[in-house]
């Protein structure tokens, strides 16, 4: 296939000047999809930023309080986000960058909350210290679910038990978990299925997802418009 070298460095050019990525598929008729990827390395400035928070449309059918709000909550995302890529300029420590790493990885790219899973114990208990020594979360801010398959040789209240040992939680962190139960003949049962299922940890704190998701671009040289209107979704 060959390669629009021209049209990939007139995308460049005009990011460069502070075009959005949609600015720019209207002028050049490129897929979006190959926009994201040729300008996902250019860094706006702090002014070319606030001029494209400027020109963000209102929706006629919002309310003038509706609105307002929208683009309050936008403007701290992005402030939060910037919070987020100063700590890893200062803090310049390795858990810090492979906590957020973890993140990218693992967790799920919400708006208003963070949210990670893994079968890992080791792995959840690491990720629950980096938030604690981080963004100092208490552990009434932490809440944790089990998705949990009987017939592994492990009860429930074994696998609960164990899992809020380990990351040192009391047991009003935990909340409804889902339970598969497994026939006897082993029907369903998936090989290597970890005996103490899948840990699910949230913590509701808009101002932690939104520094960790800059840090993440910090630390990777990669800005991410679509991370500040985000929904849940894992990446």
């Amino acid at each position: 296939m060959i390669k629009k070298e021209k049209e990939k460095a007139e995308a460049r050019r005009l990011r460069g000047e502070g075009k959005s990525v949609k600015e720019i598929v209207s002028i050049t008729g490129v897929s979006k999809a190959s926009i994201s990827v040729w300008v996902r390395d250019i860094i706006l400035t702090v002014d070319q930023r606030a001029e494209l928070d400027a020109r963000v449309p209102k929706v006629g059918c919002q309310g003038k309080g509706s609105v307002a709000r929208s683009e309050n909550a936008l403007k701290k995302r992005v402030e939060w986000q910037s919070l987020g890529k100063e700590m890893y300029k200062k803090t310049n420590e390795c858990d810090f960058a492979l906590g957020c790493s973890l993140y990218w990885a693992e967790g799920y790219k919400n708006a208003n909350s963070v949210e990670f899973c893994n079968t890992d114990k080791a792995m959840m208990r690491f990720f629950i210290g980096f938030l604690r020594k981080y963004f100092e979360i208490r552990n009434d801010e932490i809440s944790i679910h089990l998705k949990f398959y009987s017939g592994n040789g492990i009860t429930f209240d074994d696998a609960k038990l164990d899992w809020l040992n380990v990351l040192g939680l009391e047991e009003s962190s935990l909340r409804k978990s889902q339970i598969d139960i497994i026939r006897k003949d082993g029907y369903g049962k998936k090989k290597g299925r970890k005996p103490y299922g899948v840990c699910y940890l949230k913590v509701f704190r808009t101002d932690v997802i939104q520094k960790i998701l800059g840090a993440i671009q910090e630390i990777f040289g990669f800005e991410r418009e679509e991370w500040e209107e985000t929904r849940r979704r894992k990446m």
